[in-house]
């Protein structure tokens, strides 16, 4: 979706699975039947459940399948359900709850909360409520909108075009 693409791929000597991005890869060059393959395809759909992008913590810490909870609720107008609909399709594998006429929420449960701010920030003016169980998040969420009002409010500026 990013306009990457990636081969998600399981790393037997180190017992981990990795992304590898296409555009990275020089060679391939074929071997034997992985007699584990029908196992690790198993266990690797259940850790796409929580993949945004392609991050996988077994990457940092062999076998770490804890997640992170991000959730924010967004506020759209009668004539905006345009935005709504824009969450449902581009949820991923997290969920979207229409708390009434105006308000949804989107949920997720994912390895690396850091690759849905980007994403987030996109709706950034309708959000009225941003949380992640990882605090460094949400600071870094806050701080980015911080310094992005520092940008545009410019106070003592000049309004004159240069």
């Amino acid at each position: 979706q990013g306009g990457r693409m990636y081969l998600m791929a399981y790393r037997p000597k180190g017992k981990y699975f990795l992304a590898l991005r296409f555009d990275h890869i020089i060679g391939i060059t074929t071997g034997g039947v992985y007699a584990g393959f029908a196992q690790k395809r198993a266990e690797f759909e259940e850790l796409r459940k929580h993949i945004w992008g392609v991050a996988l913590k077994q990457n940092r810490k062999h076998n770490d399948t804890t997640t992170v909870h991000v959730t924010f609720r967004i506020h759209f107008d009668e004539e905006e359900k345009f935005i709504y609909q824009r969450l449902l399709r581009e949820k991923r594998c997290g969920t979207v709850t229409l708390l009434d006429d105006n308000n949804a929420q989107f949920d997720a449960d994912v390895f690396d909360p850091q690759e849905i701010i980007t994403w987030a920030r996109s709706f950034i003016c309708r959000i009225t409520f941003f949380d992640c169980s990882e605090k460094y998040i949400v600071r870094r969420f806050f701080d980015d909108i911080r310094k992005m009002n520092r940008l545009y409010s410019r106070e003592g500026e000049d309004d004159a075009v240069q």
